[in-house]
């Protein structure tokens, strides 16, 4: 009985001061902008703080929890692809799965009435160029058993760097076995919670992804200095109160239209209706 209750403590605790810590350093240590406090009552300033703090740690410990499941796969949820759409591929950020990803993408397959598959990655630590190699070839086997030609993305934190990078500069493995045969047909990008200029906290996480997403890194300079095509639409959607995006402005894409969200988490975005209201009015337009 004993261990049941250490092991049902360990996650619940290790939220709990995931969210203090980062939350912490959001609000006093890298702060961001003045958009963080626009003028407001005193108390719906507390009510938005408090639904902040319960939202994320309760959306930590359910990330937390589904680290161990990285081998998990998604088949794909909806049915017949309609004619001329895109479906679409929900990649996931740093230490997520496609188990993450599971309530997003039954909501957005629910919403648009596409199919929408969210994807793992082979690894968590790779390198972003070896993940964006992986995630094209995953995606491009899938869009072969649709009969579709062309497919959105939606990535969340660093799935949203690897999204951009699929529709921009896609990686180039001519001569490995299974390597992706070419650029993807990219209608749209929307990426959620993403550290388009990188992140303050990404040299207290282990992986070279990690050090790629640190702030003035080689890879996000050859991103964001990258052309992107012009037939793909962009939209970001970041928070005020991003807690792993810090400061938060780093989260602002250099492409297309944001949408800034206030007393949204890192990882309750991932749970957020309003997350996915903004997600369909990109991709219905």
């Amino acid at each position: 009985m004993a261990l049941i209750l250490w092991l049902l403590a360990v996650p619940l605790v290790g939220a709990a001061l995931f969210v203090a810590v980062t939350g912490l350093l959001a609000a006093f240590v890298f702060p961001g902008g003045p958009r963080r406090e626009l003028p407001a009552p005193w108390a719906l300033r507390s009510l938005g703080l408090v639904t902040w703090l319960v939202l994320e740690w309760w959306s930590s410990l359910r990330v937390l929890v589904a680290v161990p499941f990285r081998s998990a796969r998604s088949r794909g949820i909806g049915g017949e692809l309609p004619k001329d759409a895109a479906p679409v591929a929900l990649l996931p950020g740093y230490l997520e799965n496609a188990v993450t990803l599971r309530v997003l993408e039954h909501r957005l397959a629910q919403a648009l009435g596409v199919p929408v598959r969210a994807f793992s990655p082979p690894r968590y630590f790779a390198s972003l160029d070896r993940l964006a190699e992986d995630y094209q070839r995953q995606i491009e086997g899938w869009l072969k058993d649709l009969g579709a030609r062309r497919v959105a993305l939606v990535g969340h934190s660093m799935g949203g760097l690897l999204a951009r990078q699929l529709a921009e500069c896609p990686p180039q493995a001519e001569g490995r076995e299974g390597a992706a045969s070419g650029r993807l047909r990219v209608a749209a990008v929307v990426t959620l919670a993403t550290p388009h200029q990188g992140t303050a906290l990404s040299p207290f996480a282990p992986g070279r992804n990690a050090r790629q997403m640190r702030r003035g890194s080689g890879f996000l300079e050859a991103l964001n200095t990258s052309q992107p095509p012009r037939s793909t639409r962009y939209a970001g959607v970041c928070s005020t109160h991003d807690n792993l995006v810090v400061p938060w402005t780093c989260g602002l894409s250099p492409r297309g239209e944001n949408h800034v969200l206030r007393y949204r988490g890192h990882l309750s975005m991932l749970f957020s209706r309003q997350v996915v209201r903004c997600i369909v009015e990109q991709l219905k337009t």
